[in-house]
């Protein structure tokens, strides 16, 4: 569990979903931390039941059941709660491909498990894709919660509710983290080396040969059936054939949507401002790439007059005072683009009227309601 106590923030890890990644930058560049570090007095019997519960408990779930256990302060719902989720199609997918390189490495890929010795699944299981799912009854318990373990069911709390204030998709992760950082108010954007320069530890993109290689039709028709609650909650497009799905899902599945212009262009304009820092470029140079990315964005939205209208507004009206005031002063420009990012996004704040409990994002929202307990 990764938290940040001042600003009394959660993040909620979903396998495969971007996790590591995700850890990684919250803990390097904007103080969360474990909350219970490895060289604790409670760490063992944090640990210890870990893996007793993993196959059984959702994630939520096992954060709660492991914080009452080490007798922590921490209750999670008295936090902002934050995951990702993924498409079922490529989220099996990657878990098949990263427990098979954990099966059959030497010591590459690390997996953090107590007794690791006798962890490891069955070599047998992944000769392919389509037998592994042959074996999703056979597979140990960390192998069935990294691939098997609806997404539904991992952020699902003790009350059998979905209560995560907000619920990013891995797809669009590098926009999603940035909205999150601006509503828990950190103006300044500090790992731009790991989105704008990719200089990652971890690949988020999956090779698409790979995948349709593995894909066969009896692994399409599983991940349909046996995933179907994950597309409903969260809003992923189910194929109904697999011709459709060979010929579709990889090109409509990292598309830039409409509704994301405006992180979009708010997420360009703070990546800009901190690379021509980094580098010490002139501001004209900022200034042409600002340019360019309204060019990209009119050409992409040219049938939809009102994402027009927004782009010839902020570009007629806000890239010229910020222009200037960068040349005085660099922390301006990041005030105006928080401010503008942040009102933007509270927009999309919604209130359960069931519950009274506030979500922060459309899906968060609407896969609450799916769960709220105290509906009429």
């Amino acid at each position: 569990m990764i938290i940040n106590s001042e600003l009394l923030a959660l993040f909620i890890d979903n396998p495969k979903t971007g996790s590591t990644y995700t850890e990684k930058v919250l803990r390097k560049y904007y103080g969360f931390k474990k909350e219970v570090e490895e060289n604790s007095e409670i760490y063992k019997n944090y640990e210890d039941i870990s893996n007793v519960l993993v196959q059984y408990c959702g994630k939520y779930k096992q954060y709660s059941k492991q914080c009452k256990k080490a007798k922590t302060i921490i209750s999670i719902e008295d936090y902002f709660t934050f995951t990702f989720v993924r498409n079922p199609y490529d989220k099996l997918f990657s878990a098949y491909n990263f427990l098979k390189n954990w099966v059959n490495s030497t010591g590459k890929v690390k997996m953090r498990v107590k007794g690791n010795e006798d962890v490891k699944d069955n070599p047998d299981y992944f000769i392919n894709l389509s037998i592994f799912i042959e074996n999703y009854k056979n597979v140990n318990k960390i192998s069935y919660n990294y691939a098997f373990k609806t997404q539904t069911e991992q952020l699902k709390n003790e009350n059998e509710e979905i209560n995560i204030n907000y619920i990013g998709k891995m797809e669009k992760l590098d926009i999603e983290l940035v909205n999150i950082l601006t509503i828990l108010g950190i103006k300044k954007i500090k790992h731009i080396d790991e989105i704008f320069f990719e200089k990652r530890e971890h690949n988020l993109k999956i090779d698409k040969k790979d995948i349709k290689k593995e894909y066969s039709e009896k692994v399409f028709n599983f991940v349909n059936e046996y995933f179907e609650i994950d597309f409903n909650n969260f809003g992923y497009k189910k194929y109904n054939t697999y011709n459709d799905f060979l010929k579709y899902h990889f090109d409509e599945n990292y598309t830039i949507k409409e509704e994301e212009n405006i992180e979009k262009i708010y997420m360009n304009y703070n990546l800009l401002q901190y690379e021509n820092f980094l580098n010490k470029q002139k501001v004209e140079n900022l200034n042409n790439k600002l340019l360019n990315i309204f060019d990209i964005l009119h050409s992409n939205f040219k049938y939809n007059n009102k994402i027009l209208t927004e782009l010839e507004k902020i570009k007629e009206e806000k890239l010229p005072d910020i222009y200037t005031h960068y040349k005085n002063n660099g922390e301006i420009i990041n005030d105006i683009l928080f401010k503008y990012n942040y009102n933007n996004l509270i927009n999309n704040f919604k209130l359960c009227n069931i519950c009274n409990k506030t979500y922060m994002n459309n899906l968060s929202y609407d896969t609450h309601l799916q769960y709220c307990k105290n509906k009429v």
